[in-house]
């Protein structure tokens, strides 16, 4: 009788934790999912806001090039002037930039990752299982009676 009743125990602690294992598993591709989701959507508005913001320094850039070529005397060394103020910023943020342009993405990325961890963590304190919960109050009391 005891064994029997150990053997159900066993067995639903068996159950138990393979639910725990499948429910964490699925928890995780979850997680996994919102996440590259996150980053994906950062990633689509960011080379949208791009885009549009190359789009305006582009028209912008050609109509400071002629207002410098007004005032140079001549249209050609407008567009010089600007191909020159992007080539200095070129060699500015290759020498210079590439640092804080790692540290600025990194920041930003983990941010959206950290976000996701943080609620995980908080998520697995709340969800915790306690050896109690899954073996019953009275094992230790169980006695193992040969029925000889």
């Amino acid at each position: 009788m005891a064994f029997q009743a150990l053997s159900d125990h066993l067995e639903k602690t068996g159950k138990k934790t393979q639910d725990y294992l499948k429910n964490t598993a699925e928890y995780y591709k979850l997680l996994m999912f919102k996440s590259t989701m996150k980053i994906s959507t950062s990633l689509v508005h960011a080379l949208l806001m791009g885009s549009m913001f190359l789009l305006f320094l582009a028209f912008f850039s050609v109509g400071i090039a002629f207002l410098l070529g007004k005032l140079f005397g001549s249209i050609l060394w407008g567009f010089f002037a600007i191909s020159g103020i992007y080539l200095s910023l070129f060699f500015l943020i290759l020498f210079l930039g590439k640092e804080p342009i790692v540290k600025f993405m990194l920041s930003k990325f983990s941010e959206l990752i950290l976000e996701e961890e943080d609620l995980k963590e908080q998520h697995f304190e709340k969800e915790t299982v306690a050896p109690e919960q899954i073996l019953p109050k009275d094992f230790e009391e169980l006695e193992v009676k040969d029925d000889e």
